[in-house]
């Protein structure tokens, strides 16, 4: 055998010989707000990003990196008509479900759906921005950069790069969060299958967290719930 044929040989062997990892990434989009009115210092919109990282060669082994973009004023408390921005904060998951839960707010999430890689790959470097101190947190940031002044929608669907929500468009709480899972969409493997042993893996299922899919809205508001029908027809 030549040299050549026998280097390849080798290589093959090696390469059939060695357990690669597997990866792949999830999407939870979550919102929040207090029952009956929804109040804008109650509310929050947040979503988690999940990688998951498989090795064939020890079934049952994946390991699971959740990523959380929540973005919140330092210090944690809301106030709509604040005239300057402020220094923000970014929680990880079960800090963010708890501080929503205790402040009487009902949650709601969209997921676990399977995302495209090339959409996970903008998370970490939105979540570094974020924590950084760079970007400061402003409840209403009608007119801002939101690479340097947002509110807890923008600094979540501004991953998907598209169009910028405004406040008015896709409203708060639950109505903003759905609105910001509609703009993910296109990102999304099969909107129809969820993921639903990662809400083990995360500890999610022993909080009070009502699940929805992308062709239940929950905004109440007449216009806008046509409008996001609108948006969710375009995204098709």
């Amino acid at each position: 055998m030549k040299p050549a044929m026998l280097s390849l040989a080798t290589l093959v062997v090696i390469g059939l010989g060695t357990a690669r990892a597997d990866e792949k990434y999830y999407l939870i989009v979550f919102g929040s707000q207090r029952p009956i009115i929804n109040q804008p210092a109650h509310t929050h919109t947040w979503a988690t990003f999940i990688r998951v990282v498989d090795n064939p060669a020890k079934p049952g082994s994946a390991k699971v990196e959740p990523y959380t973009i929540s973005w919140l004023p330092a210090t944690l408390i809301i106030r709509p008509m604040a005239l300057r921005p402020e220094p923000g904060v970014n929680l990880e998951l079960h800090r963010t479900v708890n501080f929503v839960l205790d402040d009487c707010q009902c949650v709601m999430m969209w997921g676990p759906y399977e995302i495209e890689k090339c959409f996970f790959d903008r998370v970490a470097a939105k979540k570094a921005s974020l924590e950084s101190g760079e970007v400061r947190y402003k409840a209403n940031d009608t007119g801002r950069d939101s690479a340097r002044v947002s509110n807890c929608i923008h600094a979540v669907a501004d991953i998907s790069q598209g169009p910028r929500l405004r406040i008015g468009q896709p409203g708060l709480g639950h109505s903003a969060s759905y609105f910001v899972a509609l703009t993910f969409r296109p990102f999304i493997i099969d909107d129809q299958t969820t993921h639903d042993w990662l809400l083990d893996a995360l500890a999610l299922r022993d909080y009070p967290i009502e699940r929805r899919d992308l062709e239940d809205n929950p905004t109440r508001n007449i216009a806008l719930r046509l409008m996001q029908n609108l948006w969710q027809f375009r995204l098709r």
